[in-house]
This record gives C-alpha cells, structure tokens and sequence, in this order.
C-alpha cells in the first residue's frame, strides 16, 4: 500500500477497529448458536456458522490492514444466506438485537471498501433482506426498528471512512508544505547564521591578520601564525555547526598562544558541552584576547574554566585600563557580534565587567538546563496528538456519533409509552444528546475533566433511572434502549479525555444491568438474549478506543519523525545555506586577499617591508568595507574607493553588519558618486531600518552639480531623489519589502531585504 505517513495510520486504525468488532460479533454469535444448539434447524445452524467464519476471516485480515472489497460481498453474501435461513424457519433463539449483525458487518465493510456506486445497492439488498426475514416475528413496525444498528452503522463507517481518509491526504499534503516551508526558513536562517559566521571571522581572523602585517612590533613568526589562523578560519567557515560533544578543557589550554601578552591558564578538569556551544565560546573568548591586545595595555591576562553545578564558566580578565561596557556595547562590533550574540546563539551569556584603570573581566556562561528550556519541544496533550494524526477530529465523531444518536432518538420516541415514566427517559436521553453534540463541537481543544465527570455522571445516573422502568421482557427488543443509548457520549469522553474517564461509567452500566437481570427486574430468555445487550454499549467504545489509541500512537509517532526529519531538514538546508553564502562571498574579496594571506603566511612575501604593510592596510580596509555592505562592494566599486581615499576623501559607512544583502542599488548609488573628476572630501553612507522598509542616505561634501547629475541620471527610475546644495549633495531612497514601487517618490524594491542601522564604520 502506497500511501502517506498519515493516511496508512488512518487506513491501520480503522481496520484494526473491525477487526474488534467482528472478533466481538463472532463471540456473540458463537455463544448464540451452541445455547440454541437443540432449537435450530440445520439451515439455520450452518448459516450462522458460515458468518462465524466470515467474521474471523475479516478479523484476521483486518488486523494485518487488508481489507478489501472481495471482504465487503463475502461479508453481503453470507448476510443475505443468514436472512433467507431465518426467514425460512423464524428462530426464536436469534433475538432482534442479534439479527441485524450481519447487515451491519456487510454495511460497514461495503460503505468503507466499495465504491459508492456498488456499496449503496449492496448495502439496500441486505438491509432488504434483513427487513423480509424479520416480517413474520416482528410485524413491519419491530421490522423497520430492528434496521437502526446496521442503517447507523453503514452511515457512520461511509462518513468515517471518506472523512478520515480526506482529512489523512490532507494531513500528509499539509505535512509535505510545512516542511517545505520549514526548509525554506531554515535556508534562510542558514544563510543568516553563515552571514554572520563570515562576518566574524573577517573581523576576528581576517581583519586581525591584516592589522598585524600592517602594525609595528610584530614578531615574523606571530605575523605569519596570525596569517595561518585567518586562512584556516576561511577555511573552516562554510561548515554549519555539528552535533556531538566536545571536551573544552583541551582546546582552553590552547588559549594561552593566542597573544603575546603573558596569558595563564586555570582548567578545572575535563569538561564536556556540545560542540556548537564549545565552538562559540572558544571563539568569543579567542575574541576577548585579541581585545586586550589591541586595547587594554595589559602586561597579564587569566584564563579560567569552571565548571559547577549552575553550568560552565569561561572567564577571560586582564589588568589594563580597563573601558566602560555601556558605551563600547553600542559601537564595538567585536564584543556585540563575537561575544554577546555568538554565547546568546548558543543559549550562553556574555557580561563583561570593567572600570577605568581597573582591568576587564569577559564572563562567557553556558547552562545546560537553560539551554534545553529554551529549544525542548513540549510533548503534545492528547488532543493535540490525535490532531497531528488526522487533523480534526471533530468531522470523524460526528461521522461516527450523530447517526447513531438520531437513530437511537427515534427509537426513545417509539418507546416513549412502552412503561410508566418512560417519557422523562426521552427527556433525559435529550440532554444526553446535546451534552454529546456539545462535546463533539469542542473536541478539537482540551475539555476539563469535571466536564467529563458531570457528562458521565449525568448519562450513567439517567440509565439507572431507565433501567428501573423499562418493562421486564424488554431485553428481547428495541424496548431496553437506554443501555445502549449512551454509547455516543462514552465515545466522545474516550477520544477528548482518556479510557478511564469512559471505561468507568461503561462498568456501571454493565454492572447494573447484570444486577437487575440478577434480582429478575429484567428477564433473559438465553444468554443469546443477554448478550446483546451487554455488548451494545461495548461494541462502539472498543472500537473507538481501538481506533483512538492507534492515532494516538500515529500522532507520537508522526511527532517524533517530524522532529527528526525537521532536524535533519534544517541541518542540510544551513550546510547548503553556509557554503553558498561563504563561496558567493569569498569570490568577491578573495582573489585580492587570500594570496596575500598565503604568500605572508608561507614567508614569500616579507612582512616588515612598507609594500606589504601598505597592501595589507588596504585589505584591511577593502575587508571593513565588506563587513559593513556584504555584496556590495564589488572590484569597480573597490577601486573607485581606493582612489578617493588617496585623493583625501573620508569615507563612513553607517549599516547593520547583521544584513545578508544590503539593498543593490547602493553600488549604482556609490559608482554614481565617485565616478566623477571632483573627488568628495566627505562621503557618507547611511541605511536606516523599517518595519517595512529601509532607508537609503548617501551625503557628499561638498555638493557638486556633476555628481548630483550623474546620481540622478542612475537613479532616473526612482524619481527626483537627489538635492544639490553649495555644502552637500544629498541622496534619500526607500527601499521597500512588499515588492511595490511608487514613481516619483524616490522608493524601490529590490525583494525582501532585513536591513537596521547598528554601528559605525570609518575607513
């Protein structure tokens, strides 16, 4: 059977179901044919026996989920051969309650298995059937009455099956577009998180590197480990996070090489944490050193690794000058993006705590406990397990559960004068049900649990009451109504609250019954009599509790595998996201810096000469640019920077380095206002953030008509955003995230672009 993940489990449950009700059927009618054994012909007899058989054979194929139509016309076969023998010699010992079985078996297998074409004349001829054999004992009234169970039950298992069915196709359809939809965003978020891997490591490998080859009092041997480090971390970025654990205390030890500055070490023994949170923190503390190398005129530094019972402590202190943390978190972008936010993407902390003159201590902190707080998924509730299996579950109750009420209300109205205070058990069997139909319309959410005890309790209390009024001899027919009337309710408490809740008033009921046959309250001819009405109010509630624990184990089951498939969804979908984005971005700066890298690193290219540390100091520059507008920066706008800056132009750039793609239209915007003859002896760059947009500034100074004409002949299909003025050339353009443009207006929407001003950067 080819079918999806959530169609199969409905397929399994509703098999494994009938095959409850033909196993209960089969006890039944076995204990029906040895008690009547001396009274019934043998036509009779060997019918009976035939749907014994039939039944079994169900049973059995039902439970490996193979039902199929040849099982929907054994099942009418054998139905309309059990109503021509007891049509043939009207056996008293096959009570009315008995008799329909074989029309309700061959109902549900054919509206369930056989196309509606053939199910509805199949399902007319038996019922047919059951009406011609039932004429001479019952009179066409008691006839007519004796079809509710299979009429019920054909309705319920037409509308069960095509809802459940539907409602399954419509789960896994539903299921396949959310984890699309996941992957798309967990894309997405790959590519933010390998944007901002990029932007580290060009700010604390790249940039790092390139500041050493250009500085003074820098040993050979430190440039080129310094050169080595930056290539590796290039090297190592496009790999998203891996799984496992990782011992941290080893490559703590390690911190100690990062700087010149005297650095000791203090590990309290091994200590193993997952290997994305060991990969952060070694990062962020790597971070913190470089910070005091380049800040703090410290002459000794700490590090220590502790681990208690509140987590994992990572402390980095110095004896420098120390800084204010307040002001520096707002503008510095090692200690926001390298420290705060790499611990805060790994559930850790960062405080860091210094004063003026008094050194630095970075506290980077990793709890497990509030970590899993923070991504462990809560297990589904019942109710939301059963809506994971076959979405919601309303449509299916009321499928199995309206028919059957309906039908029983007619028959309650038949018998309503059958005994003395039998119309109040209308009454009460009213409230019984629109207490069910209540119930069925908030089944999709959790119902509290003195709801169900009221319902029970009312419903159980009424069928004491009826059972001490219906008539004595009523339990050869339709007149002992109510012990079966309740059956909906216990159904629906089965489904929206749990087997005890409907097991235990289903136990009253069946122990009242058993007592008042007891004390001759109510007559049993045959244990063929009894046990109709003994298992009347059992047949739905096991089914129910067959199907509903079957789709409760679907829905765990579905939970867990979407899960784990999000997982691994989630885990290709950031690997693509990071090599794509590391690749696209490396192309744009690499072919300048990597054999700049490589050649210092290899000492090919000296690194004390004023050639290099000129070339290095560029690169450096070049690789701040880039930090500052990823993908912006392309080689003809590197080069027309280059030459300004040597003109004396100042350039700053004010934009959130957490951008993956800044707005393209600032590379028209910059060639636009640097092509000109005039070198600007100011240029500025600002992106200010939206809800829903993002604005562009660009100011030079001085203004110059040129420039302002070229800008505007760049910019012509935006509208009149450019304002020339003696002392500056302003530019002013909105970027959009909904994909509208109005002419004129100086808006444009490149596509969804997440842009917020943070920081500042000055080349």
């Amino acid at each position: 059977m080819k079918e999806g993940t959530y169609r199969f489990g409905v397929e399994r449950g509703m098999q494994r179901s009938f095959t409850v009700l033909a196993l209960m059927l089969a006890m039944l009618w076995t204990v029906t044919l040895v008690s009547a054994a001396g009274t019934l012909d043998g036509g009779t007899a060997t019918a009976g026996w035939l749907f014994v058989v039939v039944l079994l054979g169900s049973a059995v194929r039902a439970w490996r989920c193979r039902l199929a139509a040849p099982d929907a016309w054994a099942a009418s076969a054998a139905a309309l051969v059990v109503y021509v023998a007891i049509g043939v010699s009207r056996p008293e010992a096959i009570v009315v309650g008995t008799r329909g079985n074989p029309a309700l078996v061959a109902g549900i297998l054919a509206a369930g298995f056989l196309p509606p074409r053939r199910a509805w004349p199949a399902c007319v001829t038996v019922c047919l059937g059951q009406v011609i054999a039932s004429l001479p004992s019952d009179g066409p009234v008691g006839a007519l009455e004796s079809l509710w169970p299979a009429v019920s039950g054909t309705l319920a298992a037409g509308v069960l099956s095509g809802v459940m069915r539907s409602a399954a196709a419509r789960a896994d359809h539903a299921h396949d577009a959310l984890l699309a939809a996941q992957a798309n965003e967990a894309h997405h978020e790959g590519l933010r998180s390998a944007h901002r891997t990029f932007q580290r490591m060009l700010h604390d490998d790249v940039a790092a590197a390139l500041q050493a080859v250009a500085g003074r009092g820098v040993t050979r041997a430190e440039v080129r480990r310094s050169c080595a480090d930056a290539l590796a971390a290039i090297s190592r970025a496009p790999a998203a996070p891996v799984g496992g654990t990782r011992n941290l205390a080893g490559d703590v030890e390690d911190l100690r090489t990062v700087i010149a500055v005297t650095t000791t070490v203090h590990i309290d023994g091994d200590v193993l944490v997952p290997a994305a949170v060991a990969s952060a923190m070694l990062a962020a503390a790597r971070e913190a050193l470089r910070n005091v190398d380049r800040h703090a005129f410290a002459d000794a530094v700490s590090v220590r690794l502790e681990e208690g019972p509140h987590g994992v402590t990572l402390t980095v202190a110095d004896n420098g000058v120390g800084f204010s943390p307040t002001r520096a978190r707002g503008r510095s972008w090692g200690l926001n993006g390298s420290v705060v936010e790499r611990m805060a993407e790994v559930g850790g902390t960062a405080e860091v705590v210094s004063e003026k003159d008094a050194g630095t201590s970075v506290r980077l902190g990793w709890s497990r406990a509030a970590a899993l707080s923070q991504v462990e998924m809560a297990r589904p509730d019942r109710v939301g397990l059963i809506a994971l299996a076959v979405g919601d579950i309303r449509r299916p109750l009321a499928a199995v559960c309206v028919p059957y009420l309906l039908s029983m209300y007619v028959i309650a109205v038949i018998h309503s004068d059958a005994a003395e205070g039998a119309d109040r058990l209308t009454l009460w069997y009213t409230g019984v049900v629109l207490v069910t139909l209540a119930l069925i319309v908030r089944a999709h959410r959790p119902v509290p649990g003195r709801v169900g005890v009221l319902a029970a309790a009312f419903a159980v209390t009424g069928l004491v009451y009826g059972l001490s009024v219906i008539p004595a001899d009523s339990l050869d027919d339709f007149g002992s109504w109510p012990i079966g009337a309740i059956s909906p309710l216990f159904v629906v408490l089965l489904t929206v609250r749990s087997v005890r809740e409907a097991v235990i008033p289903l136990v009253a009921e069946e122990i009242a019954v058993l007592a008042l046959i007891a004390t001759g309250d109510l007559e049993a001819a045959s244990p063929g009599a009894v046990l109709p009405a003994l298992l009347a109010p059992v047949f739905g509630v096991v089914m129910v509790w067959v199907i509903v624990r079957t789709v409760l184990r679907l829905g765990a089951v579905v939970s867990d595998a979407h899960r784990e498939q999000l997982a691994i969804t989630v885990a290709e979908a950031a690997q693509q996201a990071h090599v794509t984005l590391h690749q696209r971005r490396l192309s744009e700066i690499g072919a300048e810096l990597l054999p700049f890298l490589r050649a210092v690193g290899a000492d090919r290219e000296p690194p004390s000469g004023q050639e290099a540390r000129e070339r290095a100091r560029a690169l450096e520059t070049m690789a701040r640019d880039e930090l500052h507008l990823p993908g912006v920066i392309d080689a003809e706008i590197r080069g027309l920077l280059s030459t300004a800056r040597q003109a004396g132009c100042v350039v700053t750039f004010q934009s959130d380095t957490d951008s993956v793609d800044p707005p393209p239209v600032l590379r028209d915007l910059l060639a636009a206002a640097l092509r000109g003859s005039v070198t600007p002896r100011e240029l500025t760059l600002s992106l200010h953030p939206g809800a829903d947009r993002v604005e562009v500034s660009l100011v030079t100074v001085p203004g110059d008509s040129s420039r302002s004409a070229e800008i505007g002949r760049s910019l012509a299909a935006f509208g009149p955003v450019v304002d020339d003025f003696p002392e500056a050339t302003c530019v002013h353009l909105v970027v959009h995230r909904n994909g509208h443009h109005v002419p004129g207006s100086g808006d444009m929407t490149p596509g969804p672009i997440p842009v917020t001003l943070e920081g500042r950067s000055r080349a």
